[in-house]
């Protein structure tokens, strides 16, 4: 088992963050980069951006990153992000059966 399945198994988290993998991972930054490269290649994983509202500070998923602004899910206030947060998803079947049965 890949150690990002083990981590995600471990956290029982849907989506993680690369600082999240990183600090939580004897392997060295290089493999770990590494491997999520690899894995975005496969299509075992998906990478997605998240943003933090500073007027309500609810995290929300981003959409579509064409537009400037962004829709606060929780405050409903359009905002523009200052820093945009990636997380990782679990997408393959086979790894989501593994994380079920390890």
């Amino acid at each position: 088992m890949s150690n990002i399945v083990k981590l995600f198994k471990e956290s029982n988290q849907e989506y993680l963050s690369t600082a999240y993998l990183l600090s939580n991972s004897d392997d060295s930054v290089e493999d770990i980069y590494e491997e999520i490269h690899s894995m975005l290649e496969l299509k075992t994983i998906q990478k997605f951006e998240f943003v933090i509202c500073p007027l309500c500070a609810s995290e929300t998923k981003v959409e579509s990153s064409l537009s400037e602004y962004i829709k606060c899910l929780n405050c409903n206030e359009f905002i523009i992000p200052d820093f945009v947060i990636e997380r990782f998803k679990i997408t393959d079947k086979e790894d989501k059966l593994r994380l079920k049965q390890d």
